[in-house]
């Protein structure tokens, strides 16, 4: 009886499972590049005359920051150029640093003519007005920095 268990046709398949676990455990802790660039968080709100973005970006200087909108999306694109300090090691590299995107759909047509965008101890705030018209055509925002 105990030579029965030994030939029972289960283990083969047990062995298998266990090496292809071992397979699958070590892809999955294996470390994944990073993808090219960062995406800075955002908030939005909306109400029925104003869409208002708070995209926070500490350390990006304004002439450093794209945004464009268009008639269904706003842009934000730009560069957070990494300190350097001459005769220095880093010993740790937490922080965001390179080029930077986000992407925020729209809810509804924005008015071109009526977009203010300040940023403000890092923080980038854009207000869009609601169009009453749909205008197609993607445009530029200067960025006031305070």
């Amino acid at each position: 009886m105990p030579e029965d268990i030994l030939k029972c046709k289960t283990l083969p398949s047990l062995a298998s499972l266990h090496e292809e676990m071992g397979r699958l455990l070590a892809s999955f802790f294996q470390r994944q590049p990073s993808p090219p660039g960062w995406e800075p968080p955002a908030d939005v709100w909306v109400d029925p005359h104003r869409i208002v973005v708070r995209v926070e970006l500490p350390g990006v200087p304004a002439k450093y920051i794209d945004v464009w909108v268009s008639s269904d999306a706003v842009s934000i694109r730009g560069n957070k150029p990494r300190p350097t300090v001459e005769g220095q090691t880093t010993l740790r590299a937490e922080c965001h640093y390179g080029n930077f995107s986000r992407n925020i759909s729209l809810p509804y047509a924005v008015d071109r003519d009526k977009i203010s965008a300040q940023l403000t101890n890092g923080v980038l705030v854009l207000v869009l007005q609601r169009a009453t018209l749909r205008d197609e055509r993607r445009i530029q925002i200067a960025i006031v920095e305070a």
